[in-house]
């Protein structure tokens, strides 16, 4: 039961930076970009396929890793985002940024 107990700070933390990063996220106002799920503490988003382009992708990127304070230290939060294509093809974030066209997917980041 202290386990527990001593636990729930650190989960409401984290609840907490995922909360902001959606509302950050959002405030960005790219269309198409939706939170599509979240499990446990990642984050999965899709946008379309015509709006994933290098300059959205870094923007969503920016706030995702941005670093929060905890415990009076700023701490990065780093991020694995893929790629997701129409096939379902999936690419890591360099994958895809070093094809030629990068309006062949959507976007899922966590």
């Amino acid at each position: 039961m202290i386990r527990e107990g001593l636990d729930q700070p650190m989960q409401g933390a984290v609840s907490d930076i995922a909360n902001t990063t959606v509302i950050k996220l959002a405030e960005l106002g790219i269309p198409s970009l939706q939170l599509a799920w979240t499990m446990h503490d990642a984050q999965y988003w899709h946008c379309a396929k015509t709006v994933a382009t290098s300059d959205v992708i870094k923007m969503i990127a920016d706030v995702a890793t941005q670093p929060h304070m905890i415990n009076g230290r700023m701490i990065p939060f780093p991020i694995k985002m893929d790629i997701i294509d129409d096939q379902n093809n999936h690419y890591t974030l360099a994958e895809y940024t070093s094809r030629e066209s990068l309006h062949e997917g959507m976007v899922a980041s966590t």
